[in-house]
């Protein structure tokens, strides 16, 4: 079998995605064990007004862990619905070309019809001609020249039918503005989940900020008091923070969408 490499990266993808996701999963798992153990620490204390402040901070600080944990694994699983079709979309000209194109069409028949018979008199005058037949020959004669003149006015009318517009005034505007009702909703449900999870992410980069700024503040603490011998990383090994930062296109890319001057050359 043939060596695929877009095919191979893709599942590759998917396997980091899965166990990212499984991992998150775990967390919360072990995070709602934890809050059922901080829950019995809660009951077990119920005398005790020292241990129980103790055991509700830990219970805040571990909810709190839960809630961001859920939204991580909400944003980690969230798949955005397929985006609308430009086909589907313009499907409602549709309409407008086949009125135009059977319009088109009739008169051409009509057409063909009027030279299929007007074959058939030239066909039926050289036999009146050859018999002689002078009454068949004037009335065959009459007929050519009415489908000669019907044939012009067909052809005057071929000529004026092309030249009408496809769409009539306010159609394609009146197509648009259907067109932007029924995509509002849709558009809507988009800005609000991106708004939801930039919001989301903006929160995790805050609790992780202040964590490792709290992280920090503790080994230095520590590390002056064991006379300034510093100690080894521990949080950050094996991350260099790439995959935690929001790609720098998207940002450009997202604020030009509302920022720029109306255009069906950029933006709507």
């Amino acid at each position: 079998m043939g060596h695929t490499p877009g095919k191979e990266f893709t599942m590759t993808k998917n396997k980091t995605t899965n166990n990212k996701v499984a991992d998150i999963e775990r967390a919360i798992k072990a995070k709602e064990k934890e809050i059922a153990e901080i829950m019995n620490e809660k009951e077990a204390a119920a005398d005790d007004a020292v241990k129980l402040v103790e055991a509700e901070k830990k219970e805040r600080r571990a909810k709190s862990e839960l809630e961001a944990l859920q939204t991580v694994y909400n944003a980690a699983t969230y798949t955005p619905p397929a985006p609308t079709d430009q086909q589907e979309l313009l499907a409602g000209l549709n309409k407008y070309q086949e009125i135009w194109d059977d319009r088109v069409k009739l008169i051409r028949v009509k057409i063909s019809e009027v030279d299929a018979e007007t074959a058939e008199v030239e066909k039926a005058l050289d036999k009146a001609t050859e018999e002689a037949d002078t009454n068949r020959t004037i009335e065959l004669s009459n007929r050519r020249n009415e489908n000669k003149a019907t044939k012009e006015h067909l052809l005057d009318m071929l000529q004026r039918a092309e030249a009408l517009p496809v769409f009539p005034d306010g159609a394609i505007q009146s197509e648009w503005d259907e067109i932007c009702n029924k995509l509002r909703p849709e558009w809507d449900n988009k800005v609000m989940e991106l708004k939801v999870l930039a919001k989301a992410y903006k929160t995790a980069a805050e609790a992780l900020i202040q964590m490792n700024d709290t992280i920090k503040a503790v080994r230095s603490d520590l590390e002056r008091k064991q006379g300034g011998e510093y100690f080894s990383k521990f949080f950050t090994v094996g991350e260099n923070g790439a995959d935690m930062i929001v790609e720098k296109p998207y940002i450009s890319r997202i604020t030009s969408i509302f920022n720029s001057v109306i255009s069906s050359h950029d933006t709507v």
